[in-house]
């Protein structure tokens, strides 16, 4: 199964970006297809007709789903004690993201150009169980790490006014 065009293709700049990472995705995406990734995740852009965030009628939802899978991992009680305040009990470390298909901005919800986006939207992660049709809602709460493989983050559970309903694959 061919993978699908990523949101934003930048041309890689050194030779494991060019080599070795697509490689790994791939490896990802094989690890997905036997059923060992077992939630779908998603960047979400939601645009609002009102003066501010949150306010007024959705007019638009982009969806991106992160191609290839990454692994989700809800941190331990042990990291959470550990870490001195930054973790919460629910925290979501994203790790294996793939560091050809997305950027630092996309990943922070912000523009291809560093920018935030306009008040009026509103940018979160959003992850699904395979089986359910409803998501859970996260912001970013660690700025994303670009590590020789892949991008790590870490996100932060969120309140969220209705459910996200996303059909099956």
């Amino acid at each position: 199964m061919a993978a699908p065009d990523p949101p934003f293709v930048r041309e890689p700049e050194d030779l494991f970006t060019q080599e070795v990472a697509p490689a790994l995705d791939e490896a990802r995406r094989e690890i997905a297809g036997v059923g060992l990734r077992p939630q779908r995740v998603f960047l979400v852009i939601d645009k609002y007709e009102g003066p501010g965030r949150k306010e007024g009628a959705l007019v638009e939802r982009e969806l991106t789903e992160l191609d290839p899978q990454p692994a989700v991992r809800t941190l331990s009680a042990r990291e959470v004690a550990g870490s001195g305040g930054l973790y919460q009990a629910g925290d979501v470390a994203l790790s294996q993201i793939s560091r050809v298909n997305y950027t630092n901005e996309q990943l922070r919800g912000k523009t291809l150009a560093g920018d935030d986006l306009p008040e009026r939207w509103d940018f979160f992660v959003a992850i699904q169980d395979y089986g359910r049709i409803h998501a859970e809602f996260y912001n970013v709460q660690s700025r994303p790490v670009l590590l020789p493989t892949e991008w790590k983050m870490t996100l932060r559970p969120r309140n969220k006014r209705a459910p996200l309903v996303i059909g099956p694959d």
